[in-house]
């Protein structure tokens, strides 16, 4: 929904906007990402045991879990790749963005030659993951370089009280649902479900205990 914004921003040159427009979204895409990742990371077995329908035995869960977890830590670079491409879109400039995108690539293959032969799919899961959070620095230092203004330290500069939002998500979801024996059947739902919620409520309550501005920016957004 930014993208429009931030194309009619460079359609006016109007700078201002181009940056607020993308520094806002940087930062509510993180505020949504993080607690995503946080639940998927650690409800990863009760997640796939809730979509096993006897193709899976123990050990199948197991590797799928371990791949999710390894993915998980990357979503919130992959978000925010994907979204500050847009911004070269903005600009009607493709080349950057391809050549973003083979430096990622690249650095895809050299993370999972390094980690899968020691960690099978989580390392696959993991090289991902690193790629994109390695790119996504890397494009947004180079949209701020195109864009003078763009300050990166000021977009990612408020992310440590998301991040530490999450944390405490994730151990408030692990002290709620770790002590249940089976992670699929109903087991795995009452995890996904209280896990979940109680994740959330966290989640939220630290956000506004910290004072993050970007809960509050998400609000006027979606309009509640």
């Amino acid at each position: 929904t930014f993208q429009p914004e931030m194309a009619r921003a460079v359609t006016n040159r109007d700078r201002a906007a181009f940056i607020h427009h993308s520094s806002l979204g940087t930062r509510l895409i993180a505020v949504l990402t993080l607690p995503a990742a946080a639940g998927l990371f650690v409800l990863r077995e009760p997640i796939i045991g809730l979509m096993e329908r006897g193709q899976f035995d123990a050990e199948d869960l197991h590797n799928t879990s371990r791949a999710l977890a390894g993915l998980s830590i990357g979503l919130v670079g992959f978000s925010i790749y994907l979204f500050t491409l847009r911004g070269f879109y903005a600009h009607q400039d493709t080349r950057t963005p391809f050549v973003l995108s083979v430096g990622q690539n690249l650095l895809n293959i050299v993370f999972a030659v390094a980690l899968v032969g020691r960690w099978g799919v989580l390392g696959l899961g993991l090289a991902y993951s690193f790629a994109y959070l390695l790119a996504s620095a890397w494009a947004l230092s180079t949209l701020a370089y195109k864009v003078r203004g763009l300050d990166v330290r000021t977009v990612v500069g408020g992310m440590w009280k998301m991040l530490l939002a999450a944390v405490l998500m994730a151990e408030a979801m692990w002290f709620v649902t770790h002590r249940v024996d089976s992670d699929v059947g109903w087991d795995s739902l009452v995890q996904v479900a209280v896990g979940g919620v109680v994740g959330l409520l966290v989640y939220v309550a630290a956000l506004l205990a910290l004072r993050a501005d970007e809960i509050h920016w998400l609000r006027r957004r979606l309009g509640f």
